[in-house]
């Protein structure tokens, strides 16, 4: 009967001081998210990624008329996920320039527009910094000039030797002979 009577006055308690505690501090609604990033800021955040600094700084003769720029929601871009809240920021080749190079020389990045963190990337930075970088066997070539393997940004469509999957893999990172 005792213990009965604790758990009722502890009861009790709790509802004279959680209700007075709860009365005394107001609700306030969490503000709105209006902070989000612009879609000119998404392309200054790319702007000044490593990715992209890289990918300008290629050097290739008559680079500047060949690279063109966009920025859209994932929804639209044909981004694997749909994602909300998101900007896709493509650097790629444009009109005559494409052709002369794999059809992924370019950089894609994917940028949250509440806050500017970049939450993907591709390519990353170490296929500019390292010709002969990869991830994936699919990532090198063979060249006909020089002979060696390379990744995807460093060879042009004329170099590619045209056995190039078959004479290229990509081991511990490294694009090499097979």
């Amino acid at each position: 009967m005792a213990l009965k009577f604790y758990k009722l006055s502890v009861l009790m308690c709790f509802i004279f001081w959680g209700f007075t505690s709860f009365a005394a501090a107001p609700i306030v609604p969490a503000p709105p998210a209006t902070d989000k990033v612009s879609p000119e800021q998404a392309l200054k955040i790319a702007e000044d990624s490593k990715e992209v600094k890289a990918f300008l700084n290629l050097n290739i003769e008559d680079w500047e008329d060949c690279i063109s720029q966009k920025v859209e929601k994932p929804c639209d871009s044909g981004w694997v996920t749909c994602i909300e809240d998101a900007w896709v920021v493509k650097y790629f080749l444009k009109g005559s320039c494409a052709p002369l190079f794999d059809e992924r020389l370019g950089v894609t990045l994917l940028i949250d527009a509440k806050n500017g963190n970049i939450i993907s990337r591709f390519p990353e930075v170490m296929y500019f910094e390292d010709q002969g970088y990869c991830m994936e066997d699919y990532d090198c070539s063979g060249s006909k000039k020089d002979g060696r393997c390379k990744n995807f940004i460093y060879i042009r469509s004329e170099e590619k030797d045209s056995g190039s999957g078959a004479d290229c893999q990509c081991q511990d990172n490294k694009c090499i002979k097979r």
